[in-house]
């Protein structure tokens, strides 16, 4: 920890801004499913059938694609990178198995 001023300032993680990223992304897969089953719920002649299955698709796809983007994102982002070719970033991905690189 850092005191600076009487204050003590912890840095809770290393590269901030990820974090940030991916709550980010935790909150439009939440807030986005979470008030379209609340439309649902609550606005039932509006909301319902092929519309709501669409919309709920969508928000649910685009979730899972941000999901699958994120790692490709601290790799490319990350200061430590700079300059360096984009097969090198793809081979610091760590895996410990085929079946949890092919998923």
């Amino acid at each position: 920890p850092d005191i600076e001023h009487g204050t003590v300032h912890v840095n809770l993680a290393s590269k901030p801004r990820f974090v940030i990223t991916f709550a980010f992304i935790l909150a439009f897969n939440c807030l986005g499913s979470g008030i379209l089953w609340l439309c649902y719920a609550c606005l039932n002649k509006r909301c319902h059938g092929l519309s709501f299955k669409a919309t709920i698709f969508f928000i649910d796809q685009l979730a899972d694609l941000l999901y699958t983007i994120f790692p490709f994102y601290i790799i490319l982002a990350d200061d430590y990178n700079q300059g360096a070719n984009f097969w090198v970033l793809l081979a610091q991905l760590n895996t410990t198995s085929a079946l949890a690189f092919i998923s």
